[in-house]
């Protein structure tokens, strides 16, 4: 599946902003690193749950992107990935936590860690079997801290839990909710499997306690065998 993808980094496309943004970022750095990041989220629910979806909307829509969504999030470290989902679009933030739920979260962000952006995939939420999954190829973006790629998409109804293999380090944990899964790693971890490392490996967890692996190209969501 291919995605047709815009990404953001704030103000990206508007050049007086843009040297804002690069201005204030340096003068005024976040003290947040992606050293921090963990390979096992932190669940991000109920009141913060909300400040997170309401700061990442808040952000898009400064330029247009005027969605709704159920918002699927994890935090790790300094920062929170938010994954907005919508019928055939989907937008995504990643923000320190200076940033979520800042009075004022645009002006914020420009001063501190985020990227985020919006996606069209080519086909619409599957329809997966019960131990089934469905990985987006990896997206990658740019922060003010370093490289990071992350990964959504779905999974059946009897899938509990899901973990990428990582030859770099502990295998990483995605948060799973009502059908859908995020994960994101800095570019300094090693997924991928394969000869070249042309596609991930996924462990499933399932409702019965049994797992299964499943592998993916990285350019699709296909299985490799």
């Amino acid at each position: 599946m291919s995605t047709k993808r815009q990404l953001i980094v704030l103000a990206v496309g508007v050049m007086v902003v843009t040297l804002v943004l690069s201005l204030a970022q340096r003068l005024l750095p976040d003290r947040a690193t992606l050293d921090s990041w963990t390979a096992t989220p932190e669940p991000v629910v109920g009141a913060s749950l909300e400040a997170a979806e309401r700061t990442c909307r808040d952000v898009l829509d400064f330029f247009g992107s005027h969605e709704g969504g159920a918002a699927v999030a994890d935090r790790r470290g300094d920062w929170t990935f938010v994954s907005l989902a919508t019928p055939g679009r989907q937008r995504t933030c990643l923000m320190t936590e200076a940033v979520v739920g800042a009075r004022h979260p645009f002006l914020r962000a420009m001063l501190s860690g985020f990227v985020g952006g919006w996606s069209t995939p080519a086909s619409p939420q599957p329809t997966l079997p019960a131990d089934g999954i469905e990985a987006l190829p990896p997206e990658e973006a740019e922060t003010n801290s370093g490289r990071i790629s992350y990964v959504t998409g779905w999974v059946g109804e009897d899938v509990t839990a899901v973990q990428l293999l990582d030859k770099a380090g502990p295998d990483i944990e995605a948060t799973v909710d009502e059908g859908r899964f995020v994960l994101w790693f800095p570019a300094s971890e090693s997924p991928g499997d394969g000869p070249d490392d042309s596609f991930l490996t996924y462990t499933l967890t399932l409702a019965d306690g049994s797992t299964r692996e499943h592998d993916a190209w990285l350019d699709g969501p296909d299985d490799v065998s």
